[in-house]
């Protein structure tokens, strides 16, 4: 036969049991909401990043297109060609600065004056 006592801690653990079933189910609950959360979060994050590459694969395209242009116009230049777009031929120079700006020869050759004694000496050597 079953005592009081006995029905009471048999009461109390399936108190416990289904305060624990309340406590799990919340959990549940709470977990299937952040799983919903995340995968939306992770929906747009590939949405990002679909765009990202396709911004990415249009800035090297148009990157390549520029390297490509600055190619034919240094090949244009070094055939001595007339670049597109303007009128006049241009003229290097060994001087960087002064890259793409036509010189014109002056009249007079600068004269050479000729060597001082002293540089003649040091020529020796």
């Amino acid at each position: 036969m079953l005592s009081l006592e006995q029905i009471r801690r048999l009461e109390q653990r399936v108190n416990e049991a289904v305060e624990r079933i309340g406590a799990l189910e919340n959990d549940k609950r709470r977990l299937k909401e952040q799983l919903t959360e995340s995968r939306a979060q992770a929906s747009k994050l590939e949405a990002r990043l679909e765009q990202q590459s396709k911004d990415q694969a249009a800035i090297e395209r148009g990157i390549l297109a520029a390297l490509e242009q600055l190619d034919q116009l240094e090949h244009e230049i070094a055939d001595g060609a007339v670049p597109q777009g303007t009128g006049t031929p241009v003229v290097e120079n060994s001087d960087d600065s002064f890259a793409g700006v036509e010189t014109v020869p002056s009249a007079d050759p600068p004269q050479q004056e000729p060597p001082s004694q002293q540089d003649q000496e040091l020529d020796i050597f």
